[in-house]
């Protein structure tokens, strides 16, 4: 009985990671990040076809454009696309540079497996997905790309980022001073124990979530980024 006890704590344990990290990488999109080098005035045509070069690495205009475009218009009238790029695409291209660095890979099998589960969440067939991604200007091997991508993302981030372990006394502490706010959204009637695991889970995002951020900024501290202002603002 406590070795059926013990692994299945196991799982729910593994599974609270999955969530943290996925939390993370959605968390990253609302990154602020203040340092800007801007790019100067160039003769070249790729200074009026890239927004930023990360690196040497260069971020086509378009694929801002089309990244931008996803957005929650509610979100997107507050968020120009020069903010959009040094909050979201900067900091992803950083750290995606480094999962490239780190060797991590993941196998067609286990993006597939990824699609096929997101597909069952979202209750919709491929043929749902295709006609969404046709409607903003993608296509499935694009989206089969950056599902990868985002599999890589959370191996190295994984391998690299573990969450803290929170004890009961810290989850306790955190709903004490916090428990108006559950009643508020919970009823009355909430008890410390109904909530506990997610209190836990939700410390440890944020411990992580500190962690990645440090990392960004150390790999935006010593990176070479040039952002094109003058392109950036003609597409405002």
């Amino acid at each position: 009985m406590a070795q059926s006890k013990k692994h299945k704590n196991s799982k729910k344990s593994r599974k609270n990671k999955q969530i943290i990290i996925t939390s993370i990488i959605a968390i990253l999109v609302l990154i602020v990040i203040v340092m800007i080098v801007t790019m100067g005035t160039s003769k070249q045509t790729e200074s009026t076809t890239y927004a930023a070069v990360v690196n040497d690495e260069k971020i086509e205009m378009a694929y801002v454009d089309k990244m931008y475009n996803t957005i929650d218009p509610t979100v997107k009238m507050q968020l120009t696309k020069f903010d959009f790029l040094n909050m979201s695409i900067i900091p992803d291209t950083l750290l995606y540079q480094e999962v490239q660095k780190a060797g991590m890979t993941v196998t067609d099998e286990e993006v597939q497996a990824d699609i096929d589960a997101s597909l069952l969440s979202m209750g919709i067939s491929n043929e749902d997905l295709n006609a969404q991604l046709a409607a903003v200007n993608s296509s499935y091997d694009e989206f089969y790309g950056m599902t990868r991508k985002k599999l890589e993302t959370l191996k190295y981030v994984n391998d690299n980022f573990l969450p803290l372990d929170v004890t009961d006394e810290e989850a306790k502490a955190f709903f004490d001073e916090n428990v108006e706010a559950f009643k508020y959204n919970l009823g009355e009637n909430v008890t410390y124990e109904l909530v506990s695991e997610g209190i836990k889970v939700g410390i440890q995002i944020e411990s992580q979530k500190a962690m990645v951020m440090e990392k960004v900024n150390e790999l935006r501290k010593s990176a070479k980024i040039l952002v094109n202002n003058k392109l950036l603002e003609s597409e405002s």
